[in-house]
């Protein structure tokens, strides 16, 4: 889906917060803030719920957020495996990127999570590297179980105000310029 088209139905659609989700390097972070902008929405970042990388997570946190607030836009990757056991009324953005590109941003951020990521997934969707896991298990267990599933295309974000055209020299957490 185009970020257009999706930012239209949430316009139509009555939900208390949004998950942004998908593999590590897919755009959850550059979309979270897009949405969080153009819905008039507070930004929460995973690292703000104790999920400080791929290792350190906290569900009930995030569980807390979700029962007791209202209004965030929440960008989380790390979290991914659970976003199909999440409150109905919670929104669940799942980004697409090309796994080559997502492999060559890993690459060149030195991203070594893989390995910790592989451990939240069952055994038959260990399949390298980790986004094509994400994107397998996303496909086959959770967005038919989730009551607002949204795929939004990485490159459809491209030509929104906050997007910045050259991403090479960003780091790993970084969407806009410094």
């Amino acid at each position: 889906m185009m970020y257009q088209e999706f930012l239209a139905e949430m316009c139509q659609l009555d939900f208390a917060n949004i998950l942004v989700t998908g593999p590590q390097r897919s755009g959850t972070t550059i979309a979270a803030h897009m949405i969080a902008h153009d819905l008039d929405m507070c930004y929460v970042d995973e690292d703000d719920l104790g999920w400080h990388g791929s290792g350190t997570n906290d569900e009930s946190l995030l569980h807390k957020l979700l029962e007791f607030g209202t209004n965030n836009v929440i960008q989380a990757p790390a979290c991914a495996h659970i976003c199909h056991m999440l409150p109905e009324d919670c929104v669940v953005v799942f980004m697409r990127r090309d796994v080559e590109d997502i492999v060559a941003s890993e690459e060149r951020i030195k991203w070594g999570c893989e390995r910790v990521e592989f451990q939240k997934y069952p055994e038959e969707y260990r399949a390298t590297p980790i986004s094509h896991s994400k994107y397998l298990y996303w496909e086959e267990v959770q967005r038919d179980n989730i009551a607002h599933a949204y795929e939004v295309e990485y490159d459809s974000l491209r030509g929104h105000p906050l997007w910045v055209a050259d991403r090479k020299g960003f780091e790993a957490r970084q969407w806009q310029t410094q």
